[in-house]
């Protein structure tokens, strides 16, 4: 497992973390390769794994880029390799590495093309996970390390699934706690945010074709949350994240094809709501193929210190005071705003050890899009493509 394989396999287009200099404008990235610094510790399992038979080796590659009208912004590319090996049969131990590569134009005051300047950077993440197999319960424990020129975070989880006699129903625990260091080039900043997770959910088997599950996370943080290369970005200090996610799979025997729909309502200290809908269906063909349609639909309210893109002069958004103690945010991300994701992935399976996938996926940003009422004036539209391609041996 790489440091975003946790959310790898459906992307989900959430609120941006207010990290650094969060260089990443669509939040859908953020979700993609983790480039935030605040990596995703605990997630929820299917179901209490028995021990793996196989050893397992994977590489991915993704390409990001994305665009406003007058200005081409960024472009990742994030190589990733990953290895799982089973140890004596009651044991298990993933390890995973990724590289990220950042270049283009930095976030802009608002969409004012004048404030975006260029930029690269890279970034390095590693992490480590053990699991044990009891009969009917699994647990694994974690740590994670990723590093930047500006920015360090170490994180640590421990998870739990314990499934019922019957094996049709699993609950699922989990904890996690982060440390990130903040700096920043060209100024004197040594900043560190702190963050714990907890995790509870529960999946349950309704019939041989159906499968629910429903879970509940909540993440406790303290520390610099601002952005760092922003003259006027004043953040609180704390942030409290709670997210409900609900998920159901349907699986048509006559059709060889499974249907996945996945529900998350997230909402937070600093103001922001969010309703996030990801409906997929893979569908089995001949010859070793699948092929996976998915779309996406994205929607959040703004930050309550979120000014709008109206100025007086040098930026200053009209009702700001300076000099005042007053929050204040210009970042687009922490606006009200829709997003739209549509994408499509084709993987073979060549033989019993290998498998091949690509998936390409487009994702549309406009603030006339969002369900809530605090709409704030229309900013540019922000249009994204993410490619991946991955290789799989199992032996």
């Amino acid at each position: 497992m790489t440091t975003s394989s946790n959310v790898s396999d459906s992307l989900q287009i959430e609120p941006s973390l207010p990290t650094k200099k969060t260089v990443l404008g669509p939040s859908i990235l953020l979700a993609a390769v983790s480039l935030s610094g605040v990596l995703p510790l605990i997630s929820p399992q299917a179901q209490a794994e028995d021990a793996p038979e196989k050893a397992e080796f994977s590489s991915k590659y993704l390409r990001y880029r994305d665009s406003q009208p007058g200005l081409n912004r960024l472009t990742v590319n994030s190589p990733s390799i990953a290895l799982s090996v089973p140890i004596a049969g009651v044991w298990s131990i993933d390890a995973g590495l990724v590289a990220d590569q950042v270049s283009g134009a930095s976030p802009r005051y608002h969409t004012v093309i004048s404030s975006a300047s260029k930029m690269s950077d890279s970034r390095r993440a590693a992490d480590v996970k053990l699991h044990r197999y009891f009969e009917r319960v699994k647990l694994s424990a974690g740590v994670a390390y990723s590093t930047e020129h500006d920015y360090d975070s170490t994180a640590i989880s421990l998870n739990a699934s314990i499934a019922s006699d019957d094996n049709n129903t699993t609950w699922n625990f989990g904890l996690g706690s982060a440390k990130d260091k903040i700096t920043a080039t060209g100024r004197r900043l040594n900043e560190e945010r702190r963050g714990s997770d907890f995790l509870i959910g529960v999946s349950q088997v309704l019939s041989p074709q159906d499968i629910a599950q429903i879970s509940l996370t909540h993440t406790n943080a303290h520390g610099y949350f601002s952005d760092a290369y922003k003259s006027l970005d004043i953040r609180p200090r704390e942030r409290q994240q709670t997210a409900l996610n609900l998920k159901y799979h349907h699986y048509f025997p006559e059709a060889d094809g499974s249907l996945r729909l996945n529900y998350r309502h997230y909402q937070d200290s600093f103001g922001i709501r969010s309703h996030t809908i990801n409906i997929d269906y893979a569908q089995t063909l001949s010859a070793g193929w699948t092929i996976t349609p998915t779309l996406r639909l994205y929607s959040q309210s703004a930050a309550d210190f979120y000014f709008d893109p109206v100025y007086t002069i040098l930026y200053i958004p009209v009702g700001y005071k300076i000099g005042g103690t007053q929050f204040i945010s210009e970042d687009q991300r922490m606006s009200a705003f829709g997003g739209r994701s549509f994408g499509v992935k084709l993987s073979k399976q060549l033989d019993q050890h290998w498998q091949i996938d690509a998936s390409l996926e487009q994702y549309r940003q406009r603030s006339d899009w969002t369900f809530f009422k605090n709409r704030r004036p229309q900013l540019a539209p922000l249009d994204a493509s993410i490619l991946q391609v991955g290789l799989r041996y199992r032996f």
